[in-house]
């Protein structure tokens, strides 16, 4: 069974990614904010805080979240595919 606070993150994260599916990107971005704060290794958090700061147009801030993302997970393609534009 996962405990409370798990399932708290779980959710807050499906929160921030139907923000950001559904074009909401600063939704999106407070909730991955809130999650980071509590949990700062959720990769999946990461990646798409860095995919909101691409579409707010800041690449750096986007490179700051996709590499701390890659760096714990380097297997999340779409977050190198991502990252790639923040450099471009």
């Amino acid at each position: 069974m996962a405990d409370e606070a798990t399932v708290q993150t779980d959710e807050m994260f499906e929160r921030a990614l139907a923000f950001y599916q559904q074009g909401d990107p600063l939704q999106a971005l407070a909730l991955c904010d809130a999650l980071l704060t509590q949990v700062p290794s959720h990769s999946d958090g990461l990646h798409i805080a860095g995919a909101v700061a691409l579409q707010l147009q800041d690449p750096q801030r986007a490179l700051s979240y996709l590499e701390r993302a890659l760096a714990l997970n380097p297997t999340l393609a779409a977050a190198w595919h991502k990252r790639g534009i923040a450099l471009y």
